[in-house]
């Protein structure tokens, strides 16, 4: 209000002020409409406008596993939009924000996540399973098609004989439930639809039922198995439903040919109101036998018995032969044998793990799969480099996993065969990798392989190791560990100078913290041959007193997050357990590059991505920062915490060239910078032309 006054008299007039400013939030975001892959939003325009008209939103999503939003819009106008990318069963967040001419307010943001769905398919099956006086007991299974989001319950209704009157009897999450209150000697017809978060899917009914007591032994219904038989191939999925009948609703029970049937994660059993059913994933060749069910009521009790074959999956095929040839070929549908027994596996690759003059020790691992039945025999085959046939080498029985091939040529290369024979013959064999040559002549042995650390105490370091696979054409007969410390060469000998029988060795009276390089050497008649390192240990070393055990890392990084897993071992048996070991620490430098948009004259939008690495806990912050390309100084410009890897950065100098850089935070502390930003200037994105260029005289008059 302004007042003027003077000795004439005084007047009073009024000034309206209005502050401009960016808009306010939109109001009342929701999801008015979901689909599987689309979503409309609806909001209202925001209460405070800025001063000035709403020229726009900004529309924006985000993956509910990520930080990060992506625009959808920048220039949409109404108060509703429909997306249409979203993928099916994915959650996403959404956020609204109106602009006007000064520029982009704060955004309205869907205060929980929303899941991509439409409404399911209806259940596939609906069964009156059991009635009695005023009761009838439903059953159902689950729709093939959820609709992309969580099935929330089932809605049950009923109907009478001679009226079209549905009637809601109850909204249950159970796949069965039971009706009462019902008419004796009323026929009722019930239906039952799916719910989720976009709705009731399409009905599904049952047959007519009357209402009155019913009584019945069990049965099982055994057409769809024929003759009692399940056929199946190794690897395949089984899955066998039996109906099950009888009234009241009989208890089943499953077993493995005499024991119980053990439910686990691959083999367990499921029983309905309606059926039971036996579910076999990947199957193996050892699953094949005998299954009974065993149905019990009231009324009496039956079992019945299934047998599982496994088979080799066959194509058979016909051709005609006359004068000119053989013709086109006419297959057969793929067919599944009933042969209980098939061909072992290949065995492991085979090794040579020692080598002379004339012999050498082939060693291999068993087949993953024995075919069904006892391996009773394996074929050792060898073959020449300079040849083509293959020689077999036993001409025993071989059970074990090792096996010495004699009669070697001096100085030949030979390579190697497994071979796995069980009641159907013999399986596919398994080649080495490479040539064993057989010496000639004695020389000292090569390194021990699998060099290893067993454990560590505050004065010893248990070490273990492999013999040598070459033995330099003579046994060995002994084995040298020796130590020295890292900056050193002079090397200490801890066992008997003639070598240690064994493949393992404590070394004690060391120094504690202090670190040694270890080498172990194989000893023939010949000499010492050469050395095979063990890796340094000391950094990480485990401890064990009467009573505890200790595990010690020294300078612990992210490499040593992980799990360790201890294992305690007497003559009563053994028990092992897990423990999960993260290292927090600052995170790292937030990746990508950092991209800025809605540059003005005086503010731009910055948006990161998260760091790869985020030191084992959340992160909670995120520190910016500024510098002019004519400074060495860099300015922090974020004074509150930014949860978010976005941000609208206010109070630039136009024209002033900008370079921008972020720091992630999380409970241990800031992190290292993201790599700089591109440099930009603060400046509107328009502004008033240059001068034309010149001026021409076109004509002129006197």
């Amino acid at each position: 209000m302004l007042s003027l006054e003077n000795v004439a008299g005084k007047r009073d007039g009024f000034v309206n002020v209005r502050v401009l400013d960016s808009p306010g939030p939109p109001v009342n975001l929701i999801p008015r409409e979901i689909t599987k892959t689309s979503i409309t939003m609806q909001w209202e325009i925001p209460i405070i406008d800025g001063g000035s008209k709403i020229i726009n939103y900004v529309i924006e999503k985000r993956e509910a596993t990520r930080k990060a939003y992506t625009v959808i819009s920048t220039t949409w106008q109404k108060c509703s939009f429909k997306y249409d990318n979203l993928d099916e069963g994915s959650e996403y967040y959404f956020r609204v924000s109106a602009e006007n001419e000064l520029g982009v307010g704060e955004p309205a943001e869907t205060p929980e996540t929303i899941r991509a769905s439409q409404a399911p398919t209806a259940p596939e099956n609906l069964y009156v399973t059991d009635v009695s006086v005023d009761t009838a007991s439903l059953a159902w299974t689950k729709p093939k098609h959820d609709g992309g989001s969580r099935i929330t319950g089932y809605v049950i209704e009923a109907q009478k004989k001679d009226t079209e009157t549905w009637t809601h009897v109850r909204t249950v999450k159970a796949l069965d439930y039971t009706a009462t209150d019902l008419i004796e000697n009323m026929e009722y017809v019930f239906r039952i639809m799916a719910v989720n978060s976009s709705g009731r899917s399409n009905p599904r009914e049952s047959r007519p039922a009357i209402i009155r007591e019913q009584t019945a032994a069990p049965v099982f219904d055994l057409r769809g198995v024929y003759q009692s038989l399940v056929i199946a191939k190794a690897g395949d999925n089984v899955k066998v439903e039996i109906p099950v009948l009888g009234r009241p609703r009989p208890s089943v029970s499953w077993k493995r040919g005499e024991d119980t049937l053990k439910q686990t994660q691959r083999i367990n059993t499921d029983t309905t109101a309606t059926s039971t059913t036996l579910h076999i994933n990947e199957i193996k060749r050892t699953d094949g036998g005998t299954f009974s069910m065993t149905g019990k009521n009231i009324l009496g009790t039956t079992t019945e018995t299934i047998t599982l074959l496994k088979g080799n999956e066959y194509i058979f095929r016909v051709m005609a032969v006359n004068i000119y040839g053989t013709g086109e070929p006419l297959e057969s549908n793929p067919m599944v044998s009933t042969n209980p027994y098939v061909p072992a596996d290949a065995p492991t690759t085979p090794e040579v793990t020692t080598i002379t003059k004339n012999t050498m020790v082939v060693c291999w691992e068993r087949p993953d799969h024995d075919g069904g039945s006892s391996i009773f025999n394996y074929v050792v085959e060898r073959r020449d480099k300079t040849g083509l046939r293959w020689v077999k080498c036993n001409k025993r029985t071989v059970t074990d996993l090792r096996y010495k091939v004699s009669g070697l040529t001096p100085g030949h290369e030979y390579e190697f065969r497994i071979i796995a024979e069980n009641n159907a013959g013999l399986g596919t064999p398994s080649p080495s990798s490479e040539f064993y040559k057989a010496v000639d002549t004695i020389f000292q042995p090569g390194p021990p392989g699998n060099q290893r650390v067993l454990d560590t105490t505050k004065s010893s370091i248990t070490v273990a190791w492999n013999k040598p696979v070459y033995d330099g054409g003579s046994d060995i007969i002994g084995y040298i560990v020796e130590t020295c410390l890292p900056e050193e060469d002079e090397w200490t000998i801890r066992t008997p100078k003639k070598g240690l029988v064994g493949t393992s060795f404590t070394i004690t009276n060391l120094v504690e913290n202090q670190d040694y390089k270890i080498n172990i050497c194989a000893v023939n008649c010949e000499g010492v041959g050469e050395p095979a390192q063990v890796p340094e240990t000391t950094r990480v070393n485990a401890d064990a007193t009467d009573t505890h055990l200790y595990l010690v890392v020294k300078e612990a990084s992210r490499e040593d997050v992980g799990k360790y897993t201890i294992k305690l071992v007497n003559t009563a048996g053994e028990a092992t357990v897990d423990i999960g070991v993260v290292v927090l620490d600052k995170p790292g430098p937030p990746t990508g590059p950092i991209t800025l948009d809605e540059v003005t004259s005086d503010s731009v939008v910055l948006s990161w991505n998260p760091p790869t690495y985020v030191g084992g806990c959340a992160i909670n912050n995120y520190v910016v920062e500024k510098r002019e390309t004519t400074s060495t100084n860099w300015q922090i410009v974020s004074a509150t915490l930014i949860p978010d890897s976005r941000f609208k950065l206010g109070g630039l100098d136009e024209g002033i060239e900008y370079e921008y850089r972020v720091y992630a935070e999380n409970i241990v502390g800031v992190g290292k910078a993201s790599k700089f930003s591109d440099i930009r200037v603060a400046r509107d994105p328009c502004d008033s032309p240059g001068k034309p260029e010149a001026v021409i005289v076109t004509r002129g008059a006197v």
